[in-house]
C-alpha cells in the first residue's frame, strides 16, 4: 500500500510540474521538494487518498523529506546527501566540485585522489577547506600543527592563510582537518613535500621549531602554540569590540527590514536603524 501511494506522489509531482527528487538516505528513500507550496498541495493530495494510516507527507516518508536547500544527491551513486548545516559540530560528508556533488562514498572508493589535490590547490589559491573525507595521513601528510584554533575568544587568532602561505615558499604542501563550533573553529595543519613525498621526523620538528612552540598533551590534546607571525593581529576578538563601539549604522524601511530587504554594509558590526 505504502509503495503504491508514494508512486501516485510521484505522479502527481510530475503532473503538476514540480521540482523533486527521491533517493536512498541512510537506508530509506528520502524525498527531495523545492517548496513549501509543494508540501501543502501533496499533503492535500495524500489526505484525500483515503488511507487512516498515511494521512499526509510525514506518514508516508517517516519523516524522511527535506528541501533542496538542505539536500541534493550525488551524481555518481544517486544517492541523497545533505549539504546544509544542522549543528555547529556538522561536517559536509560530500565534495562540492565546479559542477556536482560527490557523496563521501564515492570520494573515498573512486576519487580520493582527486579530492586531494582539489584541497592542495585551493590551498595554493588561498582557500581555507577542509580535509573532512579523508585521513590526511594516508597521503603522506603529517601533522605538524595541532589544536589551532580562530575564533571570537581572546587567543583565538592562529591564521591559517598565514600558514599556507609560508607552507608554499618552502616547497610544501598544506592540507586542514577543521572542527566549527559556535564562535570559533579548531584546526589541524598537516604538510608534506610538494613531490607528494613524506616529511621525515627531523623535519616535522625544524618545521614545528620554525612556526612555534609544541607542547604535548594540553587540555584535549597536543598543541602547537604559534608564533606571533602566524596570528591575525588585530585578533577577531579584538575586531569585534572595536566595532561594538563603533558599529556600521545603517537605515532602514521598518517593511524591509520585515522582508528581510536588507542592504548590504561593510563591517564587522552592522546596526540598523529603522525608519517608520
Amino acid at each position: 500500500m505504502t509503495e503504491g501511494l508514494k508512486q501516485k506522489v510521484y505522479d502527481y509531482l510530475n503532473a503538476e510540474g514540480c521540482w523533486w527528487y527521491v533517493g536512498r538516505h541512510d537506508g530509506t528513500d528520502f524525498l527531495i521538494l523545492d517548496s513549501w507550496e509543494t508540501v501543502e498541495g501533496l499533503n492535500e493530495f495524500i489526505g484525500k487518498q483515503g488511507d487512516d494510516d498515511v494521512e499526509d507527507l510525514d506518514d508516508l516518508f517517516h519523516w524522511s523529506w527535506g528541501f533542496d536547500d538542505e539536500y541534493s544527491y550525488c551524481s555518481h551513486c544517486y544517492n541523497v546527501i545533505r549539504t546544509s548545516r544542522d549543528s555547529y559540530g556538522w561536517t559536509p560528508d560530500y565534495w562540492e566540485t565546479e559542477c556536482e556533488y560527490i557523496c563521501g562514498d564515492c570520494v573515498r572508493i573512486d576519487f580520493a585522489d582527486d579530492y586531494i589535490d582539489d584541497r592542495i590547490e585551493r590551498a595554493l589559491d588561498d582557500e581555507v577547506v577542509g580535509c573532512y573525507l579523508l585521513d590526511p595521513t594516508d597521503y603522506n601528510f603529517k601533522l605538524v600543527a595541532p589544536g589551532l584554533e580562530y575564533g571570537l575568544h581572546h587567543g583565538q587568532n592562529d591564521d591559517p592563510l598565514t600558514l599556507i602561505r609560508w607552507a608554499n615558499e618552502h616547497s610544501l604542501q598544506a592540507v586542514f582537518t577543521l572542527t566549527t563550533g559556535q564562535f570559533d573553529v579548531r584546526f589541524d595543519l598537516y604538510l608534506r613535500h610538494d613531490d607528494g613525498s613524506e616529511l621525515s621526523d627531523d623535519d616535522v620538528t625544524s618545521v614545528r621549531d620554525a612556526l612555534g612552540e609544541y607542547v604535548e598533551y594540553e587540555y584535549g590534546g597536543d598543541r602547537l602554540y604559534l608564533r606571533s607571525e602566524f596570528k591575525q593581529w588585530p585578533t577577531p576578538a579584538q575586531r569585534i569590540e572595536t566595532a561594538l563601539k563603533n558599529p556600521t549604522l545603517v537605515k532602514v524601511s521598518a517593511q524591509d527590514f520585515i522582508d528581510g530587504n536588507l542592504p548590504k554594509a561593510e563591517g564587522d558590526v552592522v546596526s540598523y536603524q529603522i525608519e517608520y
